[in-house]
């Protein structure tokens, strides 16, 4: 267990590609904080809580702390690591996993969904890091892992894949404010990673292309996901970087090309 004795946060952990980054730290031995805001069944889209998630992480034999929290909120989010580290007595890992997805184009997107997705997906990976980064540079040692999005250099202009299409009829072809958000990340990743280098923090990001989630086979049944990946290779992905020499690796960012070598690294078969 190559985290064992870590405390890690995961934002956005009730379900989907949280929940399952989380238990892949856990099954590492990390304790994991579950944050999100569905606290009630039927909350959001799609099944799962905190406090369902945080369950299943303690079956795995790690401690887990549900939290509700929005990241939108700065308050929700110095109160979310304040807690773990009074609760867990530290953070050696943060996963900045939370993320939406607003309606409309680059006309059609009202100023307030333009400035909430900001505030969700961007804003909130900044105040993560920021919440974290005393404590992690006070200890010497921290990692921090940011979501990112195929969708962050891509538009979504291919009608034959069904899920690109409703994302394209939802938001725009371009899906403009959400991928705006995933490119801020990525930039946001590098910066960040230059100023904590000097204290042995790494900061990564992920940039997922389609994935196999349960929120997904839900919305499109009849999709062919054969060729998408698993959200177990992201919660891989995301222990290698937790566990990676930060003198060594920080500033990058992990794409579905890399799952292959990184599961390779970490000895557990891909999933399929």
């Amino acid at each position: 267990m190559i985290l064992k004795g870590r405390v890690a946060i995961v934002t956005g952990a009730s379900r989907g590609l949280g929940k399952s980054i989380a238990l892949e730290l856990a099954k590492e031995g990390a304790d994991v904080v579950v944050a999100a805001r569905t606290a009630v069944e039927g909350e959001g889209l799609g099944a799962g809580t905190i406090y369902s998630a945080a369950k299943e992480i303690e079956a795995l034999g790690v401690r887990a702390l549900p939290v509700r929290a929005d990241v939108g909120s700065p308050e929700d989010v110095f109160a979310l690591v304040n807690r773990a580290i009074a609760e867990l007595g530290r953070v050696d890992i943060l996963v900045n996993n939370a993320g939406i997805g607003v309606n409309g184009d680059v006309e059609t997107c009202t100023v307030e969904d333009w400035d909430r997705i900001l505030a969700v997906n961007l804003r909130a990976q900044f105040l993560g890091i920021k919440a974290v980064a005393p404590h992690m540079k006070a200890r010497g040692s921290g990692a921090i892992v940011n979501m990112s999005s195929i969708l962050a250099d891509q538009v979504a202009d291919d009608e034959a894949n069904p899920v690109v299409a409703a994302a394209a009829q939802a938001s725009g072809v371009g899906v403009t404010a959400y991928g705006v958000t995933k490119a801020g990340i990525i930039r946001l990743t590098k910066g960040a990673a230059a100023d904590l280098a000097p204290y042995n923090v790494s900061v990564n990001c992920l940039q997922p292309s389609w994935t196999d989630t349960e929120g997904l086979r839900q919305w499109f049944p009849d999709v062919d996901r054969s060729t998408w990946s698993k959200p177990e290779q992201w919660g891989r992905a995301t222990v290698f970087l937790a566990a990676a020499d930060p003198r060594r690796f920080t500033g990058r960012v992990v794409t579905e090309a890399d799952l292959d070598y990184i599961t390779a690294l970490t000895g557990r078969a891909a999933v399929r």
